[in-house]
């Protein structure tokens, strides 16, 4: 992941604006002027709970809304172990 190859992750999460041009650039791609996003559009696509609060993400397996990048890593850890949704599909492939 270090090399900016992210084909084997199952999300790949752009970094903050203040850090994305450098994300960006040490992946090969352009910088974040480049993206095909105005200022309004950024906005609406920011990730926000169902109350509105916002959020860092959230899981596609169980929908459990993150509110900090460490509560995130915590339930991807150790192949997921957080996520139910996913251990018992995983316990049945």
């Amino acid at each position: 992941m270090e090399d900016g190859d992210h084909g084997d992750c199952p999300v790949e999460l752009l970094a903050c604006p203040e850090h994305r041009d450098e994300q960006l650039r040490l992946m090969g791609i352009f910088g974040a002027d480049d993206l095909p996003l105005s200022k309004g559009d950024a906005e609406s696509s920011i990730f926000k709970d169902k109350e509105g609060a916002r959020i860092v993400g959230f899981c596609l397996w169980c929908n459990k809304y993150f509110y900090s990048i460490e509560e995130m890593e915590a339930h991807n850890a150790d192949d997921s172990k957080e996520c139910p949704v996913f251990r018992k599909w995983k316990s049945t492939h």
